[in-house]
């Protein structure tokens, strides 16, 4: 059900005891709304038909603690009105000057296991 969404209202929402996360779509603004997810993380978002696709599909607008309400409504005015404005607020995921293939590659838990046993000559 669609509700008018508050500070107060969003700050009182708790996870879900089933499922991945919940949607609380917001009542003045359309396709606009808050996932809470199962781990407690609030997440502004837009879930609509991007481009002419089959299926809606979320995109992110911020997270709850550092956007207020009135920011995310903000923005997703501005993404509804040209989704182009979507990057404009998305933040760089990635620092300015650094190379990412020069960067290591991630090691798992189970590759830095299997290392670490090899090295000391016994099988894990």
């Amino acid at each position: 059900m669609k509700t008018r969404l508050t500070e107060l209202g969003v700050a009182k929402l708790r996870p879900s005891k089933s499922g991945k996360y919940s949607w609380h779509p917001d009542g003045m603004l359309p396709s606009f709304g808050l996932r809470v997810y199962s781990t407690g993380r609030k997440v502004w978002g837009i879930t609509r038909r991007w481009d002419g696709a089959k299926h809606p599909t979320f995109r992110k607008l911020g997270d709850h603690p550092e956007i207020t309400l009135a920011d995310a409504r903000t923005r997703a005015r501005d993404v509804l009105a040209d989704p182009a404005a979507l990057e404009a607020h998305q933040e760089p995921t990635e620092e300015a000057g650094t190379d990412p293939s020069a960067t290591s590659p991630r090691r798992s838990w189970r590759t830095a296991g299997r290392s670490a046993g090899a090295s000391c000559g016994r099988r894990l």
